[in-house]
């Protein structure tokens, strides 16, 4: 009895430290995220996304470039010239979102100062968020009502894709989990 003792009395000592090394290593981790997020935050700071800014399949970087500047002039009416560093589509969609680097934080400015120009079009402008930054803004707003990262972080991978509709998609039939339940 006295030796099953000691060896309990071993695996108590032996979780305690494991727990102790979690707990501290869980610290070290999330430390380790929130320095990843300002490195993101600060790698995205000059990075606007014009979205709804319909493109042609083989739109070359310099096409899509001039869709953008013949916008800030012409609809946005800005005659001074911004600097764009870097005009890609976001993936090989002809319609997905536009992101543009600008690098001086007067020209985003007025940026989004001219940004009421394109009422009634259906191109906006915002700023490039990471998805860690929905994440922190959602659930801000809505507390625990908020998706689970999983679902956002899905969410917005469809959104940057291009994607508009915040509806989901209609299925012709039930989803096949559920089907699959009612197989067994």
């Amino acid at each position: 009895m006295e030796e099953l003792n000691q060896r309990f009395q071993h695996i108590e000592t032996s979780l305690e430290k494991t727990a102790k090394a979690v707990s501290i290593n869980s610290e070290r981790i999330d430390g380790f995220e929130r320095r990843l997020d300002l490195c993101e935050m600060k790698q995205r700071e000059n990075n606007l996304i014009f979205y709804g800014i319909k493109g042609k399949e083989g739109e070359a970087p310099t096409d899509t470039r001039a869709i953008i500047m013949n916008l800030i002039s012409e609809k946005m009416q800005i005659q001074e010239n911004i600097t764009i560093q870097q005009c890609r589509r976001l993936t090989k969609n002809a319609n997905s979102p536009i992101l543009i680097e600008v690098p001086e934080h007067n020209e985003r400015i007025m940026l989004f100062k001219n940004m009421f120009r394109l009422k009634n079009t259906r191109i906006y402008l915002n700023k490039d968020y990471s998805c860690a930054d929905a994440f922190r803004m959602l659930t801000v707003a809505y507390g625990e009502a908020t998706l689970d990262r999983s679902n956002i972080y899905r969410w917005y991978k469809m959104f940057s894709e291009g994607r508009e509709d915040v509806n989901d998609e209609e299925r012709a039939r039930r989803p096949e989990h559920f089907n699959n339940r009612r197989k067994n």
